[in-house]
């Protein structure tokens, strides 16, 4: 299979767990919100959650999720645009699961398009864009390796086993530790991310 193809993409709860790894570690990593990459409010609407990225170069995506259905809108500046949203696009809404909500969001900026796709009953669809899943989605696919890889980089920190096995452990869904948070980022505590962790969903150990 494909990585970079939206087969690839994890679907139902894999996909929300990955999307709150990926929020969790850019928080240890990075205290300032506004330079993160990856984010997720766990607790958007009614039953809902959300699931946002963005570059700091125009590209961003956002997913809606309710249960284990998705709704998910990427736009890339470099990549063509598609049409906003219009009441045809209800007709992809998988019904009694609240995604019409996605269609209407202005916090999703659905002005800005260049690839929409829906998830339900473990299949992805793509509603518009290329097969290719955006540059930002890449994520949802790495292993732990290959995300401590991209966060050295971007971060500028140095990459060590401590590290990469700290992401294995988030990956996994586990909970969060004063040791795991240390590996990460030394000059972070668990309790520093306090607002975050609650905003995220992600459990600790007591």
């Amino acid at each position: 299979m494909d990585r970079n193809t939206i087969e690839a993409l994890p679907v139902g709860r894999a996909f929300s767990q990955r999307a709150k790894a990926l929020a969790i570690i850019d928080a240890i990593l990075c205290p300032e919100w506004e330079y993160r990459y990856y984010s997720f409010n766990s607790e958007w609407g009614s039953g809902q959650s959300m699931a946002s990225a963005r570059d700091g170069q125009g590209a961003e995506y956002f997913a809606l999720i309710s249960d284990d259905v998705i709704g998910f809108k990427s736009y890339e500046p470099q990549s063509p645009a598609v049409p906003p949203p219009s009441a045809g696009w209800a007709a992809h809404t998988p019904s009694n699961k609240g995604l019409e909500y996605f269609w209407g969001e202005p916090a999703f900026s659905m002005d800005r398009i260049s690839w929409l796709a829906t998830c339900d009953a473990g299949s992805w669809q793509l509603l518009a864009g290329e097969l290719r899943i955006p540059d930002l989605a890449e994520a949802l696919t790495r292993d732990a390796d290959e995300h401590a890889s991209w966060a050295a980089t971007y971060y500028e920190r140095t990459p060590s086993t401590e590290q990469v096995e700290a992401m294995r452990h988030l990956f996994d869904g586990e909970p969060l530790t004063g040791e795991i948070v240390a590996a990460l980022n030394p000059s972070a505590g668990i309790v520093d991310l306090t607002d975050d962790i609650t905003e995220i969903g992600w459990p600790t150990a007591v």
